[in-house]
Order: C-alpha cells, then structure tokens, then sequence
C-alpha cells in the first residue's frame, strides 16, 4: 500500500492500531491523518512509531485542516531527528503554534541526514518565534527546496532574519519560498532585495498581501534582479504589497532585459499608476528575448496611456500568452478598443 489516507477521525483504538502498523511498515509512502479528537499522548505514539522505525519509505506525511491536538511540539523531535525517507511534511491550517515549528527546525538541524524538501506551514499560526526558528534553519539547511509560511504573522523582522539567513547560506536548494501575508514592512524588503542581487537557487517567490512592503521595497527587489544576471527566478507575485510608480518603473527597467521571468502577478497595486503600467507595455516590447507568459495587473489604477501601450504590445509578436487588466477602471474605452482589436 503506498498510499493511505485516515481523513475521518478513527478513535483512538484506532491511532494506536496505526501506530503498532507504522513501527514496522516500509510500503507505506504517503500518510494523511486526521488526528481530531484523539489524546495528545495517543496523536503523539503515531509520530514516535515512524521515528523509531529505521526502515521506514515513508516520504509524504501531511495532517488533515484542524486535525492537530494542542502541545504537539514534543511529537515532532523525536520524528524529524532520525529520519532520512521523509521528502513532505504538510501542516497547513493547523493551529500549533510557535513551538511545533521551533521543534521542527531544531530537529532539522540536528539530523545531518535530512531529506525534507517541501515543508508547508500556512495558516499554522505561528509568530516571530517560529520565524527566528525557521531563519537558523535556513542559514544552515541544505535539504529544503519549498517553503510555504502564509497567513501567519511572523513579523518584519523575522522575515528580515529569514532573508538574511538564505543569503548567508551558499549551498541552499531552496527553489519555491512563499511568505505571503506575513506582516511584512520596509525592513524585510531591504532583506529580500539584498538576496536576490545574488542568489541562484529561487525560483518561485510569493510575497502576496504584505501591505506594508512599499513602493521603495518593490524598486529596490527589482533592482536586484535586475543586477543579478544569474537569478533563476521565474514566478513572482506581489500581490496588494503596496507598490506605487517608483516600483512600476523599477520592474519596466528590469523588464527591458530579464530573460528568466515567466509569470507576474502585481495585481490590486492600486498605486501602480498609468505611467508605469505603460513603461511596463514598453518593456516588453522592447525586450525581444523576454520568456513572460502571464502579467497580472489587475486593479492598478492603470489609465488610457497604459491601456494603448499593452495592446501595441499585444499587437507585436510577444511571448505573452495571459494579460490581465481587469478592474483599471480608468482605461477607458478607445483603450479599451485598441484591446480587442489587438
């Protein structure tokens, strides 16, 4: 059996059936459960069972939305300080608190033989504390290729940590790191900008919904990229990060060259503007070996002039296949024409 599901609650009788199965099993090879009211001290015999287990081929392992009991953190230790099989752990939308994931990280880092690569923490509710957590795991760590921490409040300044930690670490694998709605200000924009003027390994950025970032963040992360001639980064989203036209200007800029870029999402950047959603048409145009595929920007504050400037764009032969303007109340109809014609 390489999959099984427990997604209903099977009593406790049944966790410590699965627990006996799981100290011995090696064809299990991904595990969901639902561990909603069963004892901590039984919920836990699950986690220790597949710790113990040496042979163990378990490589997927994720906890159904709400199904985690409280004071887990002493669950996660003895599970992640051996084990070399396990390559996901999916926690999203459990409520455990800062000090699960202060465990997971300490575990990670004391187990040389990790091979968790995809770790997912949204939703978990965790704070700064797990942030400081996470940024020592990531200084180090040389296994994790996903990170997913959204919808939790880890702060400017762990988030700034966390940035610092990933620049710090030359043999990171790290491909995909999402820190949407995290509470992130200017602090932490200075620290993603300072990483991605080097870094070689990202691919996929997501920094939705931290309102706080700013318009001089978002020029300063497009300078970057655009200094850095090996960035790999292909996905990035800025969604509602407060961007205004010093930013829209700084990615026209970077735009005009970039090679690596292949979905955008600046969408419900109301201070946008006409001016920089035109000098972002411009951009494109100009760049002849441009590889973007899909540009969002919706909701903008987008006007006549940007509205013109996309449809010359769509008008040459241009790599994009998805262009989203919707919600720019302001583009009028002749632009509006010039669109459906283009």
């Amino acid at each position: 059996c390489a999959h099984l599901g427990i997604e209903s609650t099977i009593g406790e009788s049944g966790v410590e059936a699965l627990a006996g199965v799981m100290a011995t099993n090696t064809t299990v090879h991904y595990l969901t459960l639902n561990l909603k009211d069963v004892s901590q001290n039984v919920a836990k015999k699950v986690l220790a069972a597949i710790g113990q287990n040496t042979c163990t081929e378990l490589r997927d392992l994720r906890f159904a939305a709400g199904s985690l009991p409280e004071g887990f953190e002493g669950a996660f230790g003895p599970l992640l300080q051996m084990n070399s099989s396990l390559r996901s752990l999916t926690l999203d939308s459990n409520s455990v608190g800062d000090a699960v994931v202060v465990a997971i990280a300490d575990a990670m880092l004391e187990n040389q033989g990790t091979r968790l690569r995809d770790l997912n923490l949204n939703g978990t509710g965790i704070g700064a504390h797990a942030g400081d957590a996470l940024a020592r795991l990531l200084r180090k760590n040389c296994s994790l290729e996903a990170l997913s921490s959204s919808s939790n409040k880890l702060g400017a300044s762990a988030g700034a940590a966390c940035f610092r930690a990933l620049q710090k670490n030359a043999g990171t694998k790290l491909r995909k790191l999402v820190f949407a709605a995290n509470g992130f200000g200017p602090a932490a924009g200075e620290a993603i900008a300072a990483l991605l003027r080097s870094n070689r390994s990202l691919e996929w950025l997501n920094l939705d919904f931290n309102t706080q970032l700013g318009d001089a963040a978002g020029a300063a992360l497009a300078g970057a990229l655009r200094e850095n001639a090996e960035t790999r980064l292909q996905n990035l989203s800025l969604q509602n990060c407060g961007l205004g036209p010093n930013a829209g200007e700084g990615f026209a800029v970077l735009l005009r060259s970039n090679r690596s870029l292949e979905w955008v999402n600046m969408a419900h950047n109301t201070l946008l503007g006409d001016a920089a959603g035109a000098a972002l048409a411009g951009a494109l145009q100009e760049n002849g070996e441009t590889r973007l595929q899909t540009l969002i920007l919706l909701n903008c504050g987008l006007g006549p002039t940007a509205g013109e400037g996309f449809a010359a764009l769509l008008r040459s032969s241009c790599s994009l296949e998805v262009l989203i303007l919707g919600q720019n109340l302001q583009l009028g109809d002749t632009a509006g024409a010039a669109l459906a014609e283009a």
